[in-house]
């Protein structure tokens, strides 16, 4: 069976839909890595591509070169939410956004999601997140 998520979703949700396949023990797998997933902290990484230091790639054509397109690559493999544009760059914060929502990811840790803290990618479920 070859399905693909398309939306991020409620660990409850996941196991039922897991339980759908024929082989329970990869379905497992699967569950018990995305509860890792859903309970860790949401990085700037996961909405748009960061250099290893975290921060956003510049990447334009007239920059590219092979190793820069090979680290950009790299970043943007690592990217899992879709449709996430930056808006605001700044030293101390940064905020992302896709149509009307709005991400901001501050300096010293704290996460907003349209003014709702967040803490972990499990927070996040209720707003039904399109994945790439």
């Amino acid at each position: 069976m070859n399905k693909t998520m398309k939306t991020l979703i409620k660990m409850e949700d996941y196991v039922l839909w897991q339980n759908e396949s024929d082989d329970k023990q990869v379905s497992m797998y699967f569950c018990i890595e995305y509860a890792k997933l859903l309970k860790s902290k949401p990085t700037l990484g996961q909405f748009v591509p960061t250099d290893d230091e975290g921060n956003v790639f510049k990447y334009t054509s007239e920059t590219g070169h092979n190793a820069y397109d090979r680290e950009y690559q790299t970043a943007l493999d690592k990217v899992i939410f879709d449709g996430w544009s930056i808006e605001s760059n700044e030293e101390y914060f940064k905020v992302l956004s896709q149509q009307e929502n709005r991400l901001t990811f501050f300096k010293r840790g704290s996460i907003y999601f349209n003014g709702i803290y967040i803490n972990t990618i499990s927070d996040l479920t209720q707003f039904n997140l399109k994945l790439k």
